[in-house]
């Protein structure tokens, strides 16, 4: 019998490029650019029947509404990464998309490992200058809005991304924006946490969190 020759890293690559390809799915929500999309990442996201969720034991509906999809160029294994709009899903519901997203690829021969997302917390301290003429809002409910502001935020950005230091910055100041209750009229923001954009892993997930806001009228 002949030996095979073992098979290169971009052979192997090339295969399963082959093989993600055959499972696309145009207009499915997937990868964090929006430019590649999957159908195991709209199986986690819609489940398999298309139903808004994969479905738990007892028929509810898991929500998962962010996905990465990360391969190993070296070995070629795939890991889809899961998150909800506030972060990691429930433990337990890992298991069933899991279990969901496993069993339409394994057919095909394509082996997907299903993991969960971990949390990254940003916490932004600083001081905010805001002009006394026209403002009516507590400090407090500045402080409040702006928390507000920076959990939308957070929840735009997809796994693996991590948010520079003016995203979260004009998240806060998003809480002064005309039409609001808590409008100002801003003179300065200046932040001592974060002191660089955040960088995340593959798998990780940001919460963006108010922690120190110091609110000069002066």
């Amino acid at each position: 019998a002949l030996a095979n020759d073992e098979e290169t890293a971009a052979a192997l690559n090339g295969r399963i490029d082959a093989k993600i390809g055959s499972l696309g799915e145009p207009g499915a929500r997937g990868w964090n650019t929006g430019a590649t999309t999957t159908a195991f990442e709209a199986v986690a996201k819609n489940g398999p029947d298309d139903g808004g969720g994969c479905v738990r034991a007892d028929g509810s509906r898991i929500d998962v509404t962010r996905t990465q999809v990360v391969r190993a160029d070296v070995t070629g294994v795939i890991t889809l990464y899961l998150a909800d709009d506030d972060g990691p899903i429930l433990t337990g519901d890992v298991v069933f998309v899991r279990e969901q997203v496993q069993f339409y690829t394994e057919w095909l021969g394509l082996t997907v490992e299903v993991e969960n997302s971990t949390l990254v917390t940003v916490t932004y301290n600083g001081t905010l200058t805001i002009s006394t003429k026209g403002v009516s809002a507590t400090d407090a409910a500045i402080e409040a809005q702006a928390q507000v502001e920076l959990t939308a935020a957070g929840r735009v950005l997809q796994i693996g991304e991590g948010p520079t230091l003016d995203y979260g910055r004009d998240a806060i100041l998003d809480a002064g924006n005309a039409g609001k209750p808590t409008a100002f009229r801003l003179k300065s923001l200046v932040l001592s946490l974060p002191t660089t954009d955040t960088t995340l892993a593959d798998g990780e997930v940001v919460a963006l969190v108010l922690g120190t806001l110091s609110i000069v009228r002066p």
